[in-house]
């Protein structure tokens, strides 16, 4: 009898657990002074963190660029939609580039492949390295080549796009990330 009530409470607790992350999506909460803050990629959520290498030297982390939008683009140099969106990346990059932060964040692809890739096409938007794909797959659950999410000043999610996208509608999200959402 004894053992048996541990094994039946580790199994509520298990189950609980289960509940829990099935309730809230898979999405953590944190819990700040004023309020709780969802962290996940759904509009209004606050992006999750992630550090990565950036592309000539150092590392950026996501939440040290809160106070200014941001537009992060997920690609990948054998991907033909991302290579027809990025002149359109690097034109809005010229145009909003000191109002909003810019991240172009290559996946799975040795550093040299991404540095010869932006060398040859002119491209100046900060680009970060997951080599990996820890970010992209594990801790956004991202799958499509290229996805654009854009964050207002706080690091909320104001779009999620999957697939190439204009350069009218970059535009248009980053004036949303810029007036605020969620």
């Amino acid at each position: 009898m004894r053992r048996r009530l541990p094994l039946a409470v580790s199994l509520a607790l298990l189950g609980l657990l289960v509940f829990l992350a099935l309730a809230t999506g898979g999405k953590r909460t944190l819990f700040r002074s004023g309020g709780e803050e969802r962290i996940g990629l759904g509009v209004g959520d606050t992006a999750p963190d992630f550090v990565l290498p950036q592309l000539g030297g150092g590392e950026v982390r996501l939440w040290d660029l809160r106070g200014k939008p941001v537009f992060i683009n997920f690609w990948a140099s054998w991907c033909g939609p991302c290579r027809q969106e990025m002149p359109e990346i690097e034109k809005l990059y010229r145009a909003e580039g000191e109002s909003v932060h810019f991240l172009a964040v290559n996946v799975e692809e040795p550093p040299q492949v991404a540095e010869g890739f932006v060398r040859e096409i002119g491209f100046s938007v900060p680009v970060l390295l997951d080599v990996e794909g820890r970010v992209f797959y594990e801790e956004w659950g991202m799958r499509a080549f290229p996805t654009s999410v854009f964050l207002d000043a706080r690091g909320r999610v104001c779009a999620r796009i999957e697939g190439a996208i204009s350069g009218s509608l970059m535009r248009a999200a980053v004036e949303e990330a810029k007036r605020g959402c969620g």
